[in-house]
This record gives structure tokens, C-alpha cells and sequence, in this order.
């Protein structure tokens, strides 16, 4: 089944790096991961952009169960949106600085 960008609502942000921000949405039907970037940024810093046709050209390749997957990816005039699998929990990020403080710790 196909997702449109109209169809789904906004819960929540979950997180902000370098270059978007990644929300919490929902279909009626399951919860997603929504990552954002502006095109603006993009047309700035080519290599942003190569980097987000990357991300999407093997996320897009991948399927397995230690992987997000990407079930769509939306263009407005204003941003790019990847719409990704939503896995509760922490990021990584955050996993490897706790693993990092821990071990120092020790």
C-alpha cells in the first residue's frame, strides 16, 4: 500500500542532528519515523546532497531485520522527507554514549 505525505499525522519531534529533524508520525494504521532536511541547506552544501541520495539509494537496497527500513521518501519545494520504520527505544547515538561512560567507569 502506498503512504502519501497528506495521509499522515504528526505526534512528535524525536530528535534534531546536523541537518533535519526527525518527527513521529502515524497513518491510522502504524507509527513511523519521519526524517527531514531542508532543500534550501541542500542547494548550499552539495555534498549534503550526495549524501542524502546515498543514504536513500542504500536504504533503499537493504532489507534486514538490524536495518530501519525506508517505506517511502516525499519532495515538497521546501524539503526531502524519508519515511522510515519506528523503532522505540533509544538512538544510537545515545546507546554508544552510555556504553562510552560506562566503560569509563570501570
Amino acid at each position: 500500500m502506498t503512504i502519501s505525505l497528506e495521509s499522515l499525522y504528526y505526534i512528535r519531534e524525536l530528535g534534531c542532528g546536523a541537518y533535519g529533524k526527525v518527527y513521529l508520525v502515524h497513518d491510522q494504521r502504524r507509527f513511523y519515523a519521519m526524517k527531514t532536511a531542508e532543500i534550501q541547506a541542500m542547494s548550499e552544501k552539495k555534498e549534503m546532497a550526495q549524501m542524502y541520495i546515498n543514504e536513500k539509494n542504500i536504504m533503499s537496497s537493504i532489507s534486514h531485520p538490524f536495518v530501519v527500513q525506508l517505506h517511502n521518501t516525499f519532495k515538497t519545494r521546501e524539503y526531502i522527507f524519508f519515511l522510515m520504520e519506528y523503532v522505540d527505544g533509544e538512538s544510537l547515538r545515545a546507546f554508544l554514549e552510555q556504553k562510552q561512560k560506562n566503560e569509563l567507569l570501570k
